[in-house]
């Protein structure tokens, strides 16, 4: 196992988890503060750039699809599909929409309805503020951030299944750059995917521990502390690995169409016994701002960072300047 490590890939990442780890039980305020910090100074500066990335993959994954490269098949002409269509929906449900469909498809709207940007000039808890807030929920939730798992999952595939490269994100940036990525230059950028990869992992791991326990908290009244949590922790990773080792075929489709057939049970069981047309007339709302302003929302920061686009700017004036 030793033997198969790269060690420009593991050992950076692993001593900066491994800091960071030790910074938060030396000092968890000072700890917490530069994390805050420096993460509000990224979106600061680069909120743009995520934003304008988000809207450009999502062009790029609607013009490949209708194009001739949407019929190119991953693994060469010959190649079969590992799992039905339905089981790789379930699978690309679970992994990529995962905790945040409980979590943050709630949390996202409350957040908004409540607290609207300021330069909206909204009054929160407001008819217009729902409205926002449904749109933002489907420019978060629908086709952006599908877009954004799409495009590189299908860049590594092609690369790796047809082009036969190195199992690596290096490789996905061999077309560009040549086989100078495959080299040490390629470690370097796998050693920030696996960087980025372990974070986003932990975040989602500790997410779905914080609402297992609280879920579990209502009708149990287990409260919230280090033990539950660990306990809940392990439970998911537990659970994780067994999935992982059974292989695709068995632990992971399995799992995943159990999951995605009870997050449909619980959207039915919600709109049947919930406020029906009350959800039909807000969503149905909210899918109409969301498709009305959707270059604006697109390209719109000023939710975190303070807008920095002009609010008065039409469809017309977005697509002047993006082509721009």
């Amino acid at each position: 196992m030793f033997s198969s490590i790269r060690p420009l890939v593991f050992w950076p990442s692993f001593l900066i988890l491994m800091g960071a780890v030790v910074m938060s039980y030396v000092d968890l305020d000072q700890f917490i503060g530069s994390t805050t910090t420096l993460n509000s100074t990224l979106l600061d500066n680069f909120s743009w750039l995520f934003s304008l990335g988000s809207l450009y993959l999502l062009m790029l994954a609607l013009v490949v699809y209708f194009s001739p490269l949407g019929k190119i098949r991953i693994g060469g002409e010959d190649a079969k599909p590992l799992l039905s269509k339905i089981r790789w929906f379930s699978v690309t449900l679970c992994t990529t929409l995962a905790v945040g469909a409980l979590f943050w498809t709630t949390a996202d709207p409350i957040f908004h309805l409540n607290m609207p940007p300021v330069s909206l000039g909204l009054e929160p808890g407001s008819a217009e503020a729902a409205m926002f807030s449904m749109s933002a929920l489907l420019l978060h939730w629908s086709f952006t951030p599908y877009a954004l798992y799409a495009v590189p999952s299908l860049v590594f595939a092609l690369v790796f299944y047809n082009r036969k490269l190195p199992f690596s994100i290096g490789s996905s940036l061999q077309p560009v750059f040549g086989d100078a990525v495959l080299g040490k230059k390629g470690q370097i950028i796998d050693t920030v995917a696996l960087y980025a990869l372990v974070v986003g992992m932990a975040s989602s791991l500790g997410t779905g521990a914080i609402t297992l326990v609280g879920g579990v908290g209502e009708f149990s009244g287990v409260t919230s502390s280090p033990f539950t949590l660990g306990v809940a922790i392990s439970v998911i990773v537990i659970t994780f690995v067994l999935s992982a080792a059974s292989g695709l075929h068995k632990g992971i489709a399995r799992l995943s169409a159990i999951n995605a057939w009870l997050l449909a049970f619980l959207g039915l069981f919600v709109f049947v016994f919930g406020p029906t047309a009350y959800i039909l007339a807000i969503g149905t709302q909210g899918l109409g701002t969301y498709l009305d302003n959707f270059f604006q929302l697109s390209l719109f920061t000023g939710a975190v960072t303070g807008d920095p686009w002009p609010q008065q700017w039409s469809v017309f004036n977005w697509a002047v300047w993006f082509a721009w």
